[in-house]
């Protein structure tokens, strides 16, 4: 009975352990192995969807996952030894799968492939392909030219990224290429240029050492801030001309309660800049964008 009882509770507690160790995994691929960044994307082509006439479909979000997914992935690899004193855990991970890598790229890789092929979308497929290889070109090639041109990084990233996600909409929905997708660009590429130069915050010290002239470290910290809480307040600027112009539903105003969401982890981030849980604060944002926007649409319904 003793012994049975012995035994019970070391299977409860192996259970309890193994339980936890697969949650931590979880979290840690979650959290460092661009999982979130990437969900990110999907929430900004469904923001999109989300307006009036937009609509894409459910495979595209798939698409617009593992697309991401395998850009974030390939950088946060490539530049992990970097990251060990701004990024450790995300460093670690990474360094840690070296000999997989190549192996879950793959299957990335073969993931967006058959869903390229099941959309059956000649258009969607070169505009996917040509923003996996501008993404993965500022690693390999462009990172260089931010040693001589201020700011290139943010710019380029924020403007490969958004003119991508816009593109890809418009390759699932064709529509004439008119001010709502301009405003809505607008909008787009101000809110990812504020999130990148945040971002680079953190590799203020290293980015200068290297002569990278991100944002960041051309402004210092300081000035970096004031000019993020400047961004996040013109970001909203093109809705409001939206609904000035009568091109936007009034709704879309309710996308400013994201500023304020905003201005929270920015504050947090000034105060706590050791904090690396602001980094996935700041990726979350882009999660809220689809909830806000179906909540105020549904409430101006009724």
């Amino acid at each position: 009975m003793g012994m049975d009882h012995y035994i019970s509770v070391q299977s409860v507690r192996h259970g309890y352990a193994t339980l936890a160790k697969l949650i931590a995994g979880f979290q840690d691929e979650a959290i460092y192995g661009g999982h979130i960044t990437a969900t990110g994307a999907v929430a900004k082509v469904f923001f999109i969807s989300a307006l009036p006439g937009l609509w894409v479909g459910t495979l595209p979000f798939l698409i617009a996952y593992i697309s991401a997914l395998i850009v974030y992935s390939f950088d946060y690899y490539r530049s992990a030894e970097n990251d060990m004193i701004t990024n450790p855990g995300r460093a670690a991970y990474f360094l840690g799968m070296s000999s997989s890598f190549p192996y879950r790229m793959l299957a990335y890789a073969a993931i967006l492939a058959a869903s390229l092929a099941l959309y059956a979308s000649v258009t969607l497929t070169i505009v996917v392909f040509m923003m996996a290889a501008l993404g993965i070109a500022y690693s390999v090639f462009l990172k260089k030219i931010t040693r001589y041109l201020p700011g290139f990084k943010n710019v380029y990233t924020s403007g490969v990224w958004t003119a991508g996600t816009i593109s890809g909409v418009l390759a699932c929905c064709p529509v004439p290429l008119e001010t709502t997708v301009i405003l809505i660009f607008l909008f787009m590429f101000l809110r990812s240029l504020g999130n990148v130069i945040y971002f680079d915050l953190k590799d203020i010290l290293p980015d200068g050492a290297e002569g990278l002239k991100t944002v960041p470290a051309c402004l210092g910290r300081e000035k970096t801030f004031a000019l993020l809480g400047a961004l996040n307040v013109v970001s909203f600027l093109p809705l409001a001309a939206g609904v000035m112009m009568g091109v936007l539903p009034a709704y879309v105003l309710a996308m400013t309660a994201i500023g304020i969401f905003t201005f929270y982890y920015l504050r947090q981030a000034r105060a706590r800049p050791d904090n690396y849980l602001n980094y996935p604060l700041a990726d979350a944002e882009t999660l809220l964008w689809p909830a806000v926007l179906l909540i105020a649409g549904g409430i101006s319904a009724l």
